[in-house]
């Protein structure tokens, strides 16, 4: 008697998770098609820009120190490969 009773305990978990997975994705897949055409709209390649205005570090004891700004080293821009000659 106890086997089946723990039997049908576990069968009522396993369909009580299969009905929340099941209502799950069903909410979900609107949301992810709608995300998969706006990032198909998206062009290919985004360029962000920042500029670091202020830095700030916190001590042990919370007090707040603004950490000078150190100018930036210009690096080398990358170089496109040299073609072999054919």
């Amino acid at each position: 008697m106890l086997t089946f009773e723990i039997a049908a305990l576990f069968a009522l978990a396993a369909l009580l998770a299969s009905g929340s997975l099941a209502a799950s994705i069903t909410r979900a897949a609107p949301l992810v098609k709608q995300l998969k055409a706006e990032l198909a709209a998206c062009p290919d390649k985004l360029e962000f820009r920042y500029t670091i205005t202020e830095t700030v570090a916190a001590w042990n004891d919370g007090t707040v120190v603004a950490l000078p700004l150190r100018p930036r080293q210009a690096r080398p821009l990358a170089q496109p490969a040299m073609r072999a000659a054919a």
